[in-house]
C-alpha cells in the first residue's frame, strides 16, 4: 500500500473559500477511486485572489504535509 499525496494550490475568491474546497475535493473524486488500494490524501491550499491567505485551510495542509515527510 502506498501514501500518495495530491497537492492542488485553488485560487478562491476572498469572501467565500469553503466552496472551492467542496470543488476540489468533488473534482479528484475520480482520481481517487481510480488509485484505490493505496491511501490517497489531497491537500488544497487556497490562495485568495485578493492576496488574502487563510490560516484554517492552508496552515491545517502544509501541517499535514510536514507530517508526511519528517523521518
Amino acid at each position: 500500500m502506498r501514501h500518495i499525496h495530491l497537492v492542488e494550490i485553488e485560487y478562491c475568491k476572498d469572501t467565500i473559500p469553503q466552496n472551492q474546497v467542496v470543488v476540489a475535493q468533488q473534482q479528484h473524486s475520480q482520481l481517487k477511486m481510480q488509485l484505490a488500494g493505496n491511501q490517497v490524501i489531497l491537500h488544497t491550499i487556497l490562495l485568495c485572489v485578493g492576496g488574502t491567505i487563510y490560516i484554517p485551510h492552508t496552515l491545517y495542509q502544509l501541517t499535514e504535509l510536514s507530517r508526511f515527510t519528517k523521518n
